[in-house]
């Protein structure tokens, strides 16, 4: 009796600890999400065409009012990616006070499918619609509309100078300024192309992983872009109105202006491709352009909110897997022998069972044949 009373108080012990554990832990990730209560997150949901709709978790720093507003950016995913796989980017601009729209793509998360075969290239994944929006809905006075921006990774890369493209064209035919001041394109250069960036009337940064697994698609199958003719049409596309061009890329480089928006600059990190949105670059676009770089500053504090989530979903593990901290009538039932419970896999089984060490080994075996 004494040692099932000690094994008792134990398991009260380690349960009232890991729960601890978890409350603590899920309260500072909620802290760090939210900057200190200084960023609001809403969920939001935007129709668009065909009946068709968007939905993202917007990011809206305290100090983006209707007197002092704040440029926007839209953070787009990769394929078959949600918003939540880029939300480390969308809080780190947060913080830095832009407001941040991270978009769940077409036929992703919660988002509608839709009716275009090639969303990304032209829909944007829903980012068109996203700063058709933003640029004309009176209901966002906070953002200043003239410095909108869009980042993405991978086929979130394609979508963001897909949007410059798109709205590059339709500023040539209405005379105004294009409505994307800024694009930043992460892990993409497959579209960097004379065709697509001919009618490109915003500031581009690029940065591509130099061991990417998917460079040998690329023109010179490298990731090295110091050299690769994606990097250079970019950068001279840029130069074209200054009547020069480069034959070399100078990675970190500024060139064009960025009031005329031609601001061009190249990034090429030594990671592999899953691994850019998790790396902080230290100079980008944001630098010299009203759009800041999507990437983090080295102080950027979102992998904290990782640490303490992580802590949080393992306490949480041993709060349901720890011995039985409570007494149980079970423990006083008399056993059924002969009884055959059904045959749970212990994979399936163990987020919703006491940690079996807690309990006398049954002495019926698993039906025959399992």
């Amino acid at each position: 009796m004494d040692l099932r009373k000690a094994t008792k108080t134990e398991g009260r012990r380690l349960f009232l600890g890991t729960l601890s554990v978890v409350v603590v832990a899920s309260f500072l990730a909620s802290l760090i999400q939210t900057s200190g209560g200084r960023v609001q997150i809403r969920h939001i949901k935007i129709p668009t065409q065909n009946g068709q709709w968007v939905v993202a978790d917007l990011f809206k720093p305290r100090t983006a009012t209707a007197e002092n507003p704040a440029p926007f950016i839209v953070v787009v995913p990769g394929f078959q990616r949600s918003k939540e796989s880029l939300s480390n980017i969308s809080l780190e601009l947060a913080r830095r006070g832009f407001v941040v729209a991270s978009i769940d793509p077409y036929a992703q998360g919660s988002s509608s499918a839709s009716l275009s075969r090639r969303a990304a290239t032209t829909e944007g994944y829903g980012m068109f619609a996203v700063v058709d929006y933003a640029a004309s809905s009176s209901n966002l006075n906070y953002i200043d509309k003239i410095r909108i921006g869009a980042t993405g990774h991978s086929a979130g890369g394609n979508a963001a100078i897909r949007g410059a493209n798109y709205f590059g064209r339709e500023s040539q035919e209405t005379g105004r300024p294009s409505k994307l001041h800024s694009v930043f394109v992460s892990g993409y250069v497959l579209t960097l192309t004379d065709e697509v960036l001919n009618d490109v009337r915003s500031n581009v940064g690029m940065s591509y992983a130099f061991y990417d697994e998917g460079a040998y698609r690329n023109e010179l199958g490298t990731g090295d872009m110091r050299s690769a003719p994606e990097a250079l049409r970019l950068v001279n596309h840029g130069l074209a109105s200054e009547g020069r061009s480069v034959d070399k890329v100078i990675l970190g480089e500024y060139y064009g202006d960025v009031d005329t928006r031609t601001l061009r600059v190249v990034h090429n990190e030594r990671v592999l491709h899953p691994f850019q949105p998790l790396r902080g670059i230290r100079s980008g676009i944001g630098r010299k352009s009203s759009v800041s770089s999507p990437w983090p500053h080295p102080s950027w504090h979102w992998f904290h909110s990782v640490r303490y989530s992580s802590g949080s979903l393992s306490s949480g593990r041993w709060c349901i897997l720890s011995p039985t901290p409570f007494p149980s009538h079970r423990e006083e039932a008399a056993p059924c022998s002969g009884a055959r419970l059904p045959w749970v896999p212990w994979w399936l089984a163990s987020p919703i069972s006491p940690w079996p060490s807690s309990h006398k080994a049954s002495s019926s075996p698993p039906p025959a044949g399992r």
